[in-house]
């Protein structure tokens, strides 16, 4: 499963996820730090997930990622509370907790378009295409 990790994760990350076997980018390894979300938004259906932190809370951004989700790009997004977001191990264990879970959904449900990880990856909120779909744009 090759992921996209956006820029405000660690690249260290991304590094642990290619070691175990899931080929995994940072955007900085893109050269595209600093690249509005509108213009990420072309690129994720080159890879099986992108994963980020923030739901792009611009409109532009919201309404760029929400439509690439309907196109058929897959977001998984950890939300985290308080300081822990720059910790790669808080990072990594909220992906690596339910990630059975993750793989098999994005694999095996084409309709899938959103999975939200939160209290450290116990809990994994799925959202599909239609769904997002008919969010306000």
């Amino acid at each position: 499963m090759q992921l996209l990790f956006d820029e405000n994760m660690s690249p260290a990350t991304a590094g642990i996820f290619s070691l175990l076997g899931h080929p995994s980018l940072w955007v900085g390894d893109l050269d595209l730090l600093g690249t509005p979300d509108e213009d990420l938004a072309s690129l994720l259906a080159g890879y099986d997930a992108f994963v980020t932190f923030d739901l792009h809370r611009q409109h532009s951004e919201r309404h760029a990622i929400n439509q690439a989700i309907v196109d058929g790009a897959n977001v998984i997004r950890l939300r985290i509370r308080g300081n822990e977001p720059d910790d790669v191990m808080s990072q990594v264990r909220m992906l690596i907790v339910p990630w059975a879970r993750i793989e098999n959904a994005l694999q095996n449900r084409p309709d899938l378009g959103l999975l939200t990880i939160t209290d450290q990856g116990l809990r994994v909120r799925e959202t599909n295409r239609v769904t997002v779909a008919a969010w306000p744009s």
